[in-house]
C-alpha cells in the first residue's frame, strides 16, 4: 500500500521537525501551476515511475500525495519528504525528495 508523503517545507531554516507544514501549493520552478491535470514523474536510477495529479484552488490535491506516494514506492525508494518540483529537460514535472 502507498504510503503517503511529507510535504516538507520548513516554516523557517532551523531543522526542528515539529515546524514541518504541509503546504501543497502547487509551484514548479518558482511559477505557480494553474489547475488542472499534470503527468509527474519520479525519476531514480534512470527509471522513472509516473502519476497523473491534480492542482486544484493553486495546491496539490490528496490524491496527488498519493499518486505521488505510490510511484515512490514502485521505484522501492524509502523516502518520504517531498522538497519540490521541478520541471525536467523533457516536459514533465520532476518530484524531488529526500530522505
Amino acid at each position: 500500500m502507498a504510503h503517503g508523503m511529507v510535504w516538507s517545507i520548513f516554516e523557517d531554516t532551523s531543522v526542528d521537525y515539529d515546524k514541518w507544514v504541509e503546504d501543497r501549493t502547487a509551484v514548479v520552478d518558482g511559477e505557480k501551476l494553474a489547475d488542472g491535470w499534470y503527468h509527474v514523474k519520479y525519476v531514480r536510477d534512470n527509471a522513472a515511475h509516473t502519476a497523473d495529479c491534480e492542482v486544484r484552488d493553486g495546491k496539490w490535491t490528496e490524491f496527488s500525495d498519493k499518486m505521488i506516494g505510490s510511484a515512490v514506492e514502485r521505484a522501492d525508494y524509502w523516502g518520504v519528504y517531498i522538497e519540490g518540483f521541478r520541471r525536467h529537460e523533457e516536459g514533465f514535472i520532476e518530484v524531488v525528495i529526500g530522505s
